[in-house]
């Protein structure tokens, strides 16, 4: 068990470091933080980043950091960045849980609206009803660029830490309930939140709908595979495949 447990901390080492050193939010009271082209107050604004909104970050001993954040990049002065590693166990289950249930809100408007097209017909009932669903569409994709996205890269070290299986349960609704995203994403974060606490995982995953779980299993194989690219044939791998298949088969 002790070499399993290494092999495993050495396996997750490089992404998950990547995960909680980089993701932050901002720290400023005005709600709302510039986003400069390079270092210093003096230079050109590029953007702005707003409360509730998370981005990659490169903390150094500067006083400006370079940030990235939905294909905007720039440079923040230290004092106004947040980095999620560095917040309380309790503030980052509190973010999480906010944004992954609002993300999933918005996942469900859109979807609503979308109902009301008459695909055989191919139009809206209503006129304003395609409006309303080209906002909910940039409001959709605004949100994972922002929120979700960058969360799902916090929030798998901070699960292998905490085993916050009230989060992850928020985690795989929203995948339940986004079933026609693209991103590989969420699927990587539960693969590794499955690397590091396989039994929590499938105990959560276990608590769904017969119906649900399959598409949930099927997550997490996803997941590993990304994450076990090139080292298939090591033993721990091919230990969590066989006992995530042989929990897909029990009744």
């Amino acid at each position: 068990m002790p070499r399993l447990f290494l092999s495993l901390i050495l396996g997750l080492m490089p992404y998950v470091s990547f995960a909680q050193h980089n993701i932050a939010c901002i720290n400023d009271p005005d709600g709302f933080t510039n986003v400069r082209k390079t270092p210093g107050l003096q230079s050109e604004i590029t953007g702005k980043i707003i409360n509730e909104e998370f981005f990659y970050c490169e903390p150094n001993a500067n006083e400006w950091w370079k940030i990235t954040m939905n294909g905007m990049e720039g440079y923040i002065h230290r004092s106004r960045v947040r980095m999620l590693n560095d917040l309380p166990d309790s503030v980052n289950a509190d973010i999480f849980q906010r944004n992954f249930s609002q993300y999933t809100q918005q996942v469900k408007k859109k979807h609503d609206i979308w109902l009301k097209y008459n695909e055989k017909e191919k139009r809206w009932r209503d006129p304003k009803d395609s409006l309303a669903y080209k906002k909910a569409r940039k409001e959709h994709g605004r949100q994972f660029e922002t929120k979700l996205d960058p969360l799902m890269l916090a929030f798998s070290p901070y699960f292998c830490r905490t085993r916050d299986t009230a989060t992850l349960i928020l985690v795989f609704r929203y995948m339940l309930t986004d079933t026609g995203s693209a991103s590989e994403t969420p699927d990587d974060t539960v693969g590794e939140c499955y690397i590091c606490q396989p039994e929590t995982v499938l105990q959560v995953i276990a608590g769904f709908p017969r119906k649900e779980r399959g598409g949930l299993y099927a997550a997490v194989e996803l997941g590993l595979v990304n994450h076990s690219f090139g080292k298939e044939k090591e033993t721990v791998y091919q230990r969590l495949s066989k006992q995530l298949k042989d929990a897909e088969k029990a009744p």
